[in-house]
């Protein structure tokens, strides 16, 4: 009977032990299945940001492409302003000739003013 007693708690034991080990497993198989369901969305995450990553590039080259058009809108506007000037300097006009230039040199001047205010704009919104 003593042994019989021993072999009750041997199973007890054994038993416990078993619902144990089963909780573990569930645990476990709950942590893997996190980490998958995180591993997932990482990977969608990492995509979202290849994606914004893509975005970003061509929107600053579309920026630096536009500061550029801008510059050199600015400065070929400058040069006819210039050579405007020059001419009305050195007298190298008639009347109406004349007339003509001041009215060209207020479109410029009007048209400069314009793509400084554009380009205000583009680089106070520069990312």
């Amino acid at each position: 009977m003593v042994l019989d007693k021993h072999n009750k708690k041997s199973k007890i034991n054994v038993a416990d032990r078993d619902l144990k080990l089963m909780q573990l497993e569930e645990e476990i198989k709950k942590k893997k299945d996190f980490l998958l369901e995180k591993r997932v969305e990482i990977e969608k995450k990492e995509g979202l940001n290849q994606y914004l990553e893509l975005v970003k590039k061509e929107y600053l080259d579309f920026y630096e492409e536009e500061v550029n058009k801008k510059k050199m809108e600015l400065q070929a506007m400058t040069i006819l302003n210039d050579y405007i000037h020059f001419l009305e300097d050195e007298k190298h006009l008639v009347n109406n000739e004349l007339i003509t230039a001041k009215h060209d040199k207020k479109e410029i001047l009007n048209e400069i003013n314009k793509i400084k205010k554009d380009l205000n704009k583009i680089t106070k919104a520069k990312p």
